[in-house]
């Protein structure tokens, strides 16, 4: 599972960079306003920027690691089918069919 995990996590990073550098560029030019609209939308223009990064950070750390630990293959006795639930419409059917 792991080989995967970060075959696919390399696949994505240059798409994933590429996609939030265009989107932090495109706030960039709201830093030269000035006046009362400088002091309206470079805030926003900060936390959007903030936000894009951080999410790519965390793409590249945190959401490799807990696919891996979230995503662990089971024990061969959890796969074992189980019979039908006591007091189901198929458990009583089945006692019905076998007397």
């Amino acid at each position: 599972m792991e080989p995967s995990i970060l075959k696919g996590s390399q696949e994505i990073t240059i798409p994933a960079l590429v996609s939030t550098l265009s989107i932090c560029i495109v706030f960039v030019p709201m830093f030269l306003l000035s006046g009362v609209a400088r002091y309206l939308f470079v805030p926003l223009a900060e936390a959007v920027v903030f936000a894009m990064l951080m999410s790519y950070i965390l793409s590249r750390t945190l959401i490799p690691t807990l696919c891996k630990y979230w995503l662990r293959t089971h024990e061969q006795e959890q796969l074992q089918p189980r019979g039908p639930m006591p007091g189901s419409v198929s458990s009583a059917a089945l006692k019905r069919g076998s007397k």
